[in-house]
């Protein structure tokens, strides 16, 4: 992709779709995201699934965690945040498999963002990469600095985006992340005084939490290199 700055949408289109679903993959298509940002957690037989939490409680009303299931059980979860969304819907947890082909088949960059359950089992990072093979465009991000030096390890040609907490925003703390590539920021915090901060460290950055009307959008700063977004369509 030759786009100066691409939109990776959010756990899918995940305002208009239930998020980390292929519906909400399809409809990020439709609305011309030029990528997916998706989470991958482990099944019990360590089978990369995408989904953001551990706990179902949220996702599906079940008192389950996902890793207490294997992948078999995982794909009968039906997820929904009301009765007859799960009665009636078919939002199901792919597989990080579907994903990955989903988007060699329509050309789309891919951001794995690793949760809590992979950190658990830092042995399931190669295999994680390998099932990455077939997309030209992708990276793996995280809050968690040791699961992606893991990363780094395995394969130190893939692109590491560390996803940054406020308390880690001083200039110590950033230059001593030589294992990322990228720093992923909530537009929040992208302020005068940190624009600086990030200026004199030098580099990339992607912004999440943005919307498409915000005015860094339109005048964005050269650093910016893509945005994360739960509305895909308003970046068109």
């Amino acid at each position: 992709m030759c786009k100066e700055r691409l939109v990776f949408a959010h756990r899918g289109a995940s305002l208009a779709s239930f998020e980390n679903t292929m519906q909400a993959f399809e409809r990020a298509r439709v609305d011309g995201a030029d990528g997916l940002e998706i989470d991958v957690q482990l099944s019990k037989d360590h089978v990369p699934i995408v989904i953001h939490d551990r706990e179902l409680r949220r996702l599906a009303r079940r008192e389950r965690l996902v890793d207490t299931l294997n992948i078999r059980s995982v794909k009968k979860v039906k997820l929904g945040a009301h009765w007859w969304e799960r009665r009636f819907g078919s939002f199901k947890i792919p597989a990080l498999v579907e994903v990955v082909h989903f988007c060699e088949l329509h050309g789309l960059a891919l951001n794995v963002e690793l949760k809590e359950t992979v950190s658990e089992h830092p042995e399931q990072v190669g295999n994680i990469i390998r099932l990455l093979e077939p997309l030209e465009d992708v990276h793996i991000s995280s809050f968690d600095r040791t699961i992606l030096e893991e990363v780094r390890a395995c394969d130190p040609s893939i692109e590491i985006a560390q996803l940054l907490v406020k308390k880690q925003l001083n200039r110590q703390t950033l230059q001593s992340m030589t294992h990322a590539d990228v720093f992923h920021l909530n537009a929040v915090h992208w302020t005068p005084k940190r624009i600086a901060l990030f200026e004199s460290i030098g580099k990339p950055v992607r912004l999440y939490n943005v919307f498409g009307d915000e005015p860094i959008v339109e005048r964005p700063h050269p650093l910016i290199i893509g945005w994360i977004t739960d509305t895909p369509e308003r970046f068109q």
